[in-house]
């Protein structure tokens, strides 16, 4: 489906729908009320300025009417949940009801003095009415939601970490989202930022897997390690990716990447079983010098051997 085959456009109130807990700029939380799901998408100073913003432009400019909210109805809750158009829902809650902003991080006092002007200023309900296209089911409107936000729409575009997210609530396998899901720990609190392609080439490659020890054949991630020694190991290279230490060159090659994974120090050739390491130059004149002591070690051992068997002889 494309933006061209929207129909039946109708306006719903926003105590009619509910913030999604499944929204992909965020791991899926548990609905514990909406005050909580909404911390998710104000998480960081960043994205508290943004809804602040964004809160004021609503306020000036209002609903624009090209500015469609997508949702599915919820036999359960009762209610419809949104499915694009959160981070706007959100914010025309928060000029709804701003007790809210007691429950968010962030907001400063100016802030909330704002919103609450704001808020004593709209005095018609319709201002809290949006246009919304009702989809039959989320793999309906997949597409659709995929296309806003990851092409030029003027919608605010998907992180590289919420295109994961929304390729596995479609059931699309990737490394990222399997290793998330199974060994979440390392993953906690990764930024906006977070270069999903570096981790998935060394997640993905044949060095990168024998260091993990790690299969995805069929999809079906397998490992051969404790728990712990997998989450140490992806550890250190989420908070190497996160914060900026890997550079691409540390990984452009597989070379270059047994020196990352294994330290510089050595060079390491991993087999399929068995681990060798190989002495560095600097060690291979110390490798001959033993050598070279060993031979002269089973020559003497070989003469003394002799002179003992020529002497029971003469006896």
């Amino acid at each position: 489906m494309n933006a061209l085959e929207v129909k039946d456009i109708i306006k719903l109130s926003i105590n009619d729908i509910c913030v999604n807990p499944e929204n992909p700029r965020h791991d899926v939380v548990m609905d514990l009320g909406e005050s909580f799901i909404m911390q998710q998408l104000v998480r960081t100073k960043k994205d508290t300025q943004a809804m602040y913003k964004l809160i004021c432009d609503i306020y000036t400019a209002g609903w624009f009417p090209q500015s469609i909210v997508t949702v599915t109805y919820d036999e359960k809750r009762k209610k419809y949940v949104a499915w694009d158009g959160n981070r706007r829902l959100t914010a025309l809650k928060i000029l709804q009801n701003p007790e809210i902003l007691e429950t968010l991080n962030n907001f400063t006092y100016t802030q909330r003095i704002k919103i609450n002007d704001m808020h004593k200023q709209i005095n018609d309900d319709s201002f809290y009415e949006v246009s919304c296209y009702v989809a039959i089911s989320f793999e309906e409107c997949a597409d659709y939601i995929r296309t806003i936000h990851t092409t030029d729409t003027g919608a605010l575009p998907w992180t590289d970490v919420a295109k994961k997210r929304f390729e596995n609530k479609l059931g699309i396998k990737n490394m990222f989202s399997q290793l998330k899901e199974y060994c979440s720990k390392p993953f906690e609190n990764i930024s906006d930022n977070f270069s999903v392609n570096k981790f998935e080439k060394i997640a993905t490659s044949k060095v990168g897997k024998e260091y993990l020890k790690i299969d995805n054949t069929d999809n079906i991630l397998t490992h051969n390690s404790t728990v712990k020694e997998l989450e140490d190991k992806l550890t250190k290279i989420v908070k190497d990716i996160d914060t900026g230490v890997l550079k691409n060159e540390n990984i452009k090659n597989s070379t270059q990447m047994k020196k990352y994974l294994y330290g510089e120090d050595k060079e390491t050739v991993v087999m399929q079983k068995d681990e060798i390491i190989l002495p560095s130059k600097g060690n291979s004149q110390k490798v001959e010098n033993e050598e070279k002591m060993r031979n002269i070690n089973e020559t003497k051992n070989e003469d003394s051997n002799n002179k003992l068997l020529k002497d029971m002889k003469n006896e």
